[in-house]
């Protein structure tokens, strides 16, 4: 039944990955980030992908538990949504 919720993680994890190498890349590129920054580009991109991760995580439970009550993954679907978090 986890399986089905694979594709969300996959997607956001290569999207995001592609346009945070992107940015900096670009960032390098214009001199507006320098080699000596990468803590400060690393903090930052660390916040925002647990942001996301946690974001998507809640949303995934309460699709879960919203979809289970109505009857779709069968009588154990609050153990499935908490296991997605």
């Amino acid at each position: 039944m986890l399986a089905l919720f694979l594709p969300l993680i996959i997607s956001s994890g290569g999207n995001s990955g592609s346009q945070a190498s992107t940015l900096v890349i670009r960032a390098m590129a214009l001199g507006e980030v320098r080699a000596a920054d990468w803590w400060l580009v690393l903090r930052r991109e660390l916040i925002i992908g647990l942001s996301l991760g946690a974001l998507l995580g809640v949303l995934a439970s309460l699709r879960v538990v919203v979809w289970g009550a109505a009857g779709s993954y069968g009588a154990h679907y609050l153990l499935i949504g908490v296991t997605w978090r």
